[in-house]
């Protein structure tokens, strides 16, 4: 393998001073290489006086060039860890984030239930639904979205990470025929009007639709809240992550339809309403 004339260290150097004024740290360089090359903090710290392999000097120049036009660190690398599992992610898919980490774990905690249907509406990358049938062996999962792109990204990362689960094709609750004991889903809720105020490489990048939702953010709801009792078993419960503002207007909206269900809205580790649920 051909070696570099330059160490990783004074690579990353160079590519900082050519970073640095569109914003990035030194910090977004280590997370970068590291995402790369799949190593730990202790490695990275280990290779930096290292001479760097040409293979990989070319890639990070290519790589920053990425940066500089706000090209998210995932989608270079092609991957996010989601419970840490590697999944593959691309512009087809949103980027896993630590929020809907947090809600897969609030599941897997109050549902005690071992064989139980589980619908992903919305799936994207897969990360819902992959990891409760992972974490959940017993639990029968079907993923299911609009965009058959998206909906090959997921089936490729339940292969390659082991998970039997099943696939459906369509818009919101239109993918599923049959009833299920829980229905989970992370789905557009941004309001196109809040668009200005986002991190540009999101709203460059990642797929609007599975941003943005017409009617100020609400569209996905208003059809869900309609048509879910068509596909929710009696005593079956619903996983909603939502807008940090989108509460008590949600919970309004699910108790007029659903006046015998009790609705919760439940705060993240920041303290932001992430999570809405109806059992």
């Amino acid at each position: 393998m051909t070696t570099s004339n330059k160490t990783y260290g004074e690579i990353l150097n160079e590519s900082l001073l050519f970073l640095k004024q569109n914003g990035f740290t030194y910090e977004d360089l280590r997370f970068l290489l590291m995402r790369y090359k799949e190593i730990n903090l202790t490695n990275f710290l280990n290779i930096l006086n290292k001479k760097a392999t040409v293979e990989d000097e070319k890639w990070l120049i290519l790589a920053c060039e990425k940066l500089k036009n706000n090209y998210p660190i995932q989608y270079i690398v092609g991957y996010e860890m989601f419970f840490d599992r590697k999944f593959k992610v691309n512009e087809k898919t949103l980027i896993p984030r630590p929020e809907t980490e947090w809600i897969v774990d609030y599941i897997l905690k109050n549902e005690k239930n071992k064989k139980i249907k589980v619908a992903d509406i919305g799936t994207g990358s897969g990360v819902i639904g992959v990891t409760l049938k992972l974490e959940r062996q017993d639990f029968d999962v079907t993923l299911t979205d609009i965009d058959e792109d998206t909906l090959e990204v997921a089936k490729n990362n339940a292969k390659n990470l082991g998970a039997d689960v099943n696939y459906k094709l369509g818009d919101n609750v239109k993918a599923l025929d049959e009833k299920y004991d829980i229905i989970v889903s992370n789905p557009p809720y941004i309001a196109f009007s809040e668009s200005d105020v986002m991190d540009e490489s999101v709203k460059k990048f990642e797929p609007k639709k599975a941003l943005f939702a017409e009617n100020e953010g609400y569209a996905f709801y208003e059809t869900f809240a309609r048509e879910i009792s068509k596909y929710l078993k009696e005593d079956g419960r619903v996983y909603l992550e939502i807008g940090y503002k989108q509460g008590a207007k949600l919970t309004k909206m699910f108790k007029e339809i659903y006046p015998n269900k009790e609705i919760s809205i439940y705060k993240d580790y920041n303290d932001n309403e992430r999570l809405l649920v109806m059992k």
